[in-house]
């Protein structure tokens, strides 16, 4: 992955801890690193809890504070991609969303 990107993949079936666990290692990052962008890699998600936004927007915000200036996912769902887009909305994030990894790696130009 190239500098300034962090890129964060869940799998299966998404809840809330899951998130939280991502956030709490979000926040043991050196602060000193020059975060961009985050990529959010959501291909394998199957299915997630009603109440992942909250904690989603967290680590969203949380990026943002760190220097993100945009969020990338990678989702190919359509509930996927609304949960996405909602997210990123409450979080007042630019968001690009694409199908697949490879799409959204050349778009950060890696």
């Amino acid at each position: 992955m190239c500098e300034g990107v962090l890129e964060i993949t869940f799998q299966g079936h998404l809840d809330p801890e899951i998130i939280e666990t991502s956030l709490r290692q979000l926040t043991a990052l050196n602060a000193q690193k020059k975060l961009d962008r985050i990529l959010i890699n959501g291909l394998d998600v199957e299915n997630f809890t009603p109440h992942v936004s909250s904690p989603a927007g967290r680590l969203i915000s949380l990026a943002r504070e760190r220097g993100a200036r945009e969020v990338v996912f990678i989702v190919a769902t359509g509930s996927n991609r609304m949960i996405s887009a909602s997210v990123a909305f409450a979080a007042q994030i630019p968001l690009k969303m694409f199908e697949t990894r490879g799409e959204a790696l050349a778009y950060i130009g890696v």
